[in-house]
C-alpha cells in the first residue's frame, strides 16, 4: 500500500489506522543481528506511542462537552508529544536503514577483500536486508502518514471551532434580533396608537431633544437676556416658546435643581397681561421655561425706530401690563424688572409682560444678585439685589419714560447716583410746557426709596389715567 493510500485510509476511518505491517518483539527474534534487533525493538514503543497519541487526538476533536481550557491544554500536550515521537520515529528509520544495508554490505565488503573469516552474503542476509527495507518502508508510511494526519486534525479543528463560534454568534444575534424586533414592533405600535389618540402635530418642527417637556425646537435660536430661546411645538397643544438659562444664572447640578423650584414659584402668576410660563424643568442643556407663543413684536424692536409713542398709543401699551402689576402685587408678587425686552406688544397695540418673576428667582442666588437686573430700568434697591413691589413701578415708569420721549430718563455713567438724587430731565422740560399730571406721575414711579414710591398697592393702572391730556 502506497503512503497516499495509507493517509486515506487513516483519514476516513473514525480512530487512526494500524499500519498495513504488524511488526511485533516476535519478529525480532528473526534478526540475527544484535545491533539491529536492539534498535528494531526500541523503535517498537515510539510505533505503539504515535498510534496511541494520534487516537486520543482525533477523540478529543470529539469531546465538545469538556471545559474549553482543559480541552485546549490536554490537546497541547498530546500534540507536543506526538510530534516528539514522530522526529523519534524518523531517527529511528534513518539508523534501521543504515545498520539494515550495513549487515549486507559489510560482509559484501569483506568477502570482496578476501578476507579469511570474512563470510559472503546469504540468502538470509538478504531476506533480512529486505525485512529492514520493509520495515524502513513502514515505518515512514507511518511518520509521514501521521504528519499529515496531524496536520488535517488540526486544520479540522480549527474549522469546528470556528463553526461553533459563528454557531454561538448566530444564536446570540438571533436573540438579539429577536428581542431588538419586539422592542422595535412595541415602539412602532405605541408611536401609532399615540398618533391615533393625538390631532397632527403642526406641520415644520425641526427635530430637537425631546426634554423640554416634550416640546420639540422648530426655529431658529434667538438670544435671550439670560440664554437662547427657541420657537417650540407639542402635538395637540400649539406653539410656545422654550427658553434656556445659561448656567452662568442657573448654575448647575442640585444648584440648578433649586434654581428650577424658585422658577416654577416666582413664574406661577397668571394673568391676561402676562406671557404665562406653562413648563419649567432641567435638562442637559440646563434649566428650561415654556412660556406661550406671542405673536406681538418686543416693545424694543419698535423703540428701535427713534420715534415715540403717542400719550394714546403708549396707555393701550401699558394698561394690561399694568393691571397684570397690580393683580400681583395684591398677591405679593413681582415681576423683578420691566424693560422694553419684557413687553411684547400685539398688532392691535395691546402690551403682555414677558418673563414674569423670572429676574426675582434669579436674584435670589447670590453668584448672580444684581446680574439679573437691567441697570438702566431696574431700580435703586434692585441693584443692591433687592426686589420689592415697588421695584416694578420704577422699572415700569422708565419703560414708559422711554417710550413718551424716545430716551431714557437716567443716562450717565454712575446711574445709582443719578437715581437716589432724581436727575432726570421731567416731562415738562422735555415738552417745553407744563405737564403737571406727568410730572407728578414720573416723580412718584421714579422715587428713589422704594417705601415712598407711588402709587401704592393696587393703584398703577389708575393712575395712568394723568398721561390722558398728554400730547
Amino acid at each position: 500500500m502506497t503512503p497516499a493510500l495509507l493517509l486515506a485510509a487513516a483519514l476516513s476511518l473514525p480512530a487512526f489506522a494500524e499500519p498495513v505491517l504488524e511488526w511485533t518483539e516476535a519478529d525480532a527474534a528473526r534478526i540475527t543481528s544484535p545491533e539491529v534487533r536492539a534498535l528494531y525493538l526500541s523503535v517498537l514503543p515510539v510505533r505503539a506511542d504515535v498510534i496511541r497519541q494520534g487516537t486520543e487526538l482525533q477523540a478529543l476533536r470529539r469531546d465538545y462537552g469538556m471545559e474549553p481550557a482543559r480541552l485546549a491544554a490536554q490537546r497541547e500536550r498530546l500534540r507536543a508529544e506526538l510530534a516528539a515521537s514522530l522526529d523519534r520515529l524518523d531517527d529511528g528509520r534513518k539508523k534501521v536503514q543504515v545498520l539494515g544495508n550495513s549487515v549486507i554490505y559489510l560482509r559484501a565488503l569483506d568477502a570482496a577483500m578476501g578476507m579469511t573469516d570474512a563470510k559472503a552474503p546469504n540468502s538470509r542476509d538478504f531476506e533480512q536486508l529486505a525485512r529492514f527495507q520493509e520495515f524502513d518502508k513502514n515505518l515512514k508510511w507511518i511518520s509521514v502518514g501521521y504528519r499529515d494526519i496531524l496536520a488535517a486534525e488540526e486544520a479540522a479543528y480549527a474549522a469546528a471551532l470556528k463553526r461553533a463560534a459563528a454557531e454561538g454568534r448566530a444564536r446570540t444575534l438571533r436573540r438579539r434580533l429577536a428581542v431588538g424586533g419586539a422592542v422595535a414592533a412595541a415602539a412602532l405600535a405605541g408611536l401609532f396608537l399615540r398618533r391615533r389618540r393625538r390631532p397632527p402635530a403642526l406641520p415644520g418642527p425641526e427635530p430637537a431633544a425631546p426634554s423640554f417637556g416634550g416640546y420639540l425646537r422648530a426655529g431658529q435660536p434667538e438670544d435671550w437676556a439670560f440664554g437662547t430661546q427657541w420657537p417650540a411645538v407639542r402635538g395637540g397643544d400649539g406653539p410656545a416658546v422654550v427658553k434656556v438659562l445659561s448656567t452662568d444664572f442657573s448654575g448647575t447640578g442640585a444648584e440648578a435643581d433649586r434654581t428650577a423650584g424658585r422658577l416654577r414659584t416666582a413664574t406661577a402668576f397668571r394673568h391676561p397681561g402676562v406671557q404665562a410660563v406653562t413648563a419649567v424643568g432641567t435638562c442637559p442643556e440646563g434649566v428650561y421655561l415654556v412660556v406661550e407663543a406671542d405673536a406681538g413684536r418686543p416693545l424694543s424692536e419698535l423703540l428701535a425706530s427713534g420715534k415715540p409713542f403717542a400719550a394714546a398709543a403708549a396707555l393701550k401699551a401699558l394698561e394690561p401690563v399694568a393691571r397684570a402689576l397690580d393683580a400681583a402685587h395684591a398677591a405679593g408678587l413681582a415681576h423683578g424688572c420691566l424693560t422694553p425686552e419684557r413687553v411684547l406688544l400685539s398688532p392691535d397695540g395691546a402690551g403682555r409682560a414677558a418673563d414674569f418673576g423670572v429676574v426675582r428667582a434669579l436674584a435670589a442666588r447670590p453668584e448672580v444678585g444684581a446680574r439679573a437686573f437691567s441697570p438702566a430700568y431696574a431700580a435703586p434697591e434692585a441693584l443692591e439685589g433687592k426686589v420689592t413691589l415697588p421695584s416694578d413701578l420704577f422699572s415700569f415708569g422708565v419703560v414708559l419714560y422711554e417710550m413718551l420721549f424716545v430716551r431714557l430718563p437716567f443716562e450717565g455713567t454712575n446711574l445709582a447716583v443719578l437715581k437716589a438724587e432724581r436727575r432726570y430731565p421731567t416731562p415738562s422740560s422735555l415738552l417745553g410746557r407744563p405737564a403737571p399730571g406727568a410730572d407728578a406721575l414720573f416723580a412718584g414711579l421714579l422715587e428713589p426709596s422704594a417705601r415712598g414710591r407711588r402709587p401704592k398697592v393696587g393703584g398703577l393702572a389708575a393712575s395712568l389715567a394723568a398721561l390722558e391730556g398728554l400730547k
